[in-house]
This record gives C-alpha cells, sequence and structure tokens, in this order.
C-alpha cells in the first residue's frame, strides 16, 4: 500500500499574455506549494483501475483526473496492471488551489512506485500535461516558475525576501464556498482586455535576477475578471491586509484568495478574525515537496 499527500498550491503571481493558436492561453506564473493536502492511498490490484473518492462529489470513472491519470499511466506502460485508488478531498473544488491537477500528478507518482515503472519525473510530467495545464509543476515544486500553457517548469530553488521583511512561511487560505469555472475565467478576460505581447515584466531564465521584491508585487490578471463578478474576493483581501498579512491575492482563477504570514502565530491571528461564513486554513509555505 502507497499512502501520499497532494499539496494544494497558490499563484503568487498569474501574467495572462494572450490566446495561442492551439486555444490555450500564454502564461507567465510563479507556483507555489502550500500545505492544505488531499490524501491519496494505492493498493495493488489484479487488474483494472477502481477509484473511490471520500469528501467530495466526483465520478470514479472518466472525468475524474484520478481515474484519467492511471488509466494514462496504465496505456503508457503497456501490459496489464491494476490498481485500487481511495481518493480523500480536502482542497475545495474548482477554487484556484489546483487540487485535481495535484491528484493526478500523486496518482502518476504513486502508481510508478507500485509499478516498479521508475520513470524520471520529466517523463511523468510529460504525461502530465497530457491531464491538465497545471500538472506538470508537481513534479518539479515547491516553487516554480511556470510558462506557456503550464507545461514549461523551472523550479525556484528559494522565494528571495519581499522588500520589507523575511520570506513568508505561513498563509492564510480563504475560500468564500463556491466553485469558479477556469475557462469562464479565461473566457471573461479575453472579452475584456486587449491582450498583448509586452505584458511581461521577468521573463524565463530571468527569474533569479528580478529585484527581490518581484515575485510579491506581481499581479494575477484574472483577478480582475474573477472579483468583479464576485466582489466577496475584494473584501477578503481587505479583511487579510487589515489582519496584517504582506500580500494579499487570489490564487489561480479563484475564488481562494490566500494572504502571507512570517509567522504561525500571526497566521493564526489573522484566521481567527476573518468572518466564519468563509472556510479557513493556516497553512505552511512548503520548502519542499511531499514526495
Amino acid at each position: 500500500m502507497i499512502v501520499l499527500r497532494a499539496p494544494a498550491k497558490i499563484n503568487l503571481s498569474l501574467r495572462v499574455m494572450g490566446r495561442r493558436p492551439d486555444g490555450y492561453h500564454e502564461l507567465e506564473s510563479v507556483f507555489q506549494m502550500v500545505g492544505l493536502y488531499d490524501h491519496v492511498t494505492i493498493r495493488p490490484r489484479r487488474q483494472g483501475i477502481a477509484v473511490s473518492v471520500e469528501g467530495a462529489d466526483l465520478p470514479v470513472g472518466p472525468g475524474n483526473l484520478v481515474y484519467d491519470a492511471a488509466i494514462a499511466l496504465a496505456r503508457e506502460a503497456g501490459g496489464s496492471r491494476g490498481a485500487s485508488i481511495h481518493l480523500t478531498k480536502r482542497i475545495p473544488l474548482g477554487a484556484g488551489l489546483g487540487g485535481g491537477s495535484s491528484d493526478a500528478a500523486t496518482v502518476l507518482i504513486g502508481l510508478n512506485r507500485l509499478w516498479r515503472l521508475r520513470w524520471p519525473r520529466g517523463r511523468l510530467a510529460e504525461l502530465g500535461a497530457t491531464l491538465g495545464s497545471d500538472v506538470p509543476f508537481f513534479f518539479f515544486g515547491p516553487t516554480a516558475w511556470v510558462t506557456g500553457r503550464g507545461e514549461r517548469v523551472a523550479p525556484v530553488p528559494h522565494l528571495r525576501p519581499s522588500a520589507t521583511g523575511p520570506v513568508p512561511c505561513w498563509a492564510v487560505l480563504v475560500n468564500p464556498g463556491f466553485p469558479v469555472s477556469t475557462k469562464w475565467a479565461f473566457e471573461a478576460l479575453d472579452k475584456v482586455l486587449r491582450l498583448t505581447n509586452d505584458r511581461a515584466t521577468y521573463k524565463m531564465g530571468r527569474f533569479s535576477k528580478a529585484p527581490p521584491a518581484a515575485v510579491w508585487s506581481m499581479a494575477n490578471d484574472l483577478d480582475r475578471v474573477t472579483a468583479a463578478r464576485y466582489p466577496v474576493i475584494e473584501e477578503i483581501k481587505a479583511q487579510l491586509l487589515k489582519a496584517g498579512a504582506g500580500v494579499a491575492r487570489m490564487s489561480g482563477s479563484g475564488p481562494s484568495v490566500f494572504g502571507t504570514f512570517a509567522t504561525r502565530a500571526d497566521a493564526v491571528g489573522a484566521c481567527d478574525v476573518l468572518s466564519p461564513s468563509w472556510r479557513r486554513w493556516v497553512v505552511r509555505v512548503l520548502k519542499r515537496a511531499p514526495w
């Protein structure tokens, strides 16, 4: 039996550079793993893939990224392979926290061990990219500069300190309790922005030379459309900043918002004063991946 944790991610920045010929959008983003986890348990099975889910209303067959990832790896590896996979969900669905993508990557890592394939992370990431744009990041975290549609990942050894203090080691995640469609967010952005190629501030390969506060001053371009439709996002950010967050920003296409803090005590104190109507987690900003 193999038991693994699948971490959530936050986007410290997200720049949308334009629509690609293949229909996807060209992105530049800094991804960061945080300590909110789904749990994946994998057991040997003579043949076939069996999936069960606890904590969320998800299919147990096609359409569940856990199932799709297992089937894809079994097909690519060849032979008669099986596994029984149980997914326990804690990361909310449609929250901008990458839960489904993390689950898919975690299953690929677990099955690679169970089936003794010995595939390198790069090969698993290539397969993961066929399942979802955010999947490749989870093979190279905890912190990475992500470009293309998400398939190009450059690990970042560590985050530089901000101009005003040390690197935040803790975060408060806040989810207002409803999902947001990533597809809708990008389509909405296309309608309100004239996207140009000069929008990037720090290109791939230059990230390590960026000013110390660069990561913390970058924006999330999807914030403009998601927060316009759901004003509660701005309310959450305002409360986090009032509670002492160094940065308060929407993650991904939302609606989850994170606030960064130097210490756990600071994060807990801020979490305690936020509206109890929102889902809240105090999480560590991870310095290493959990696998």
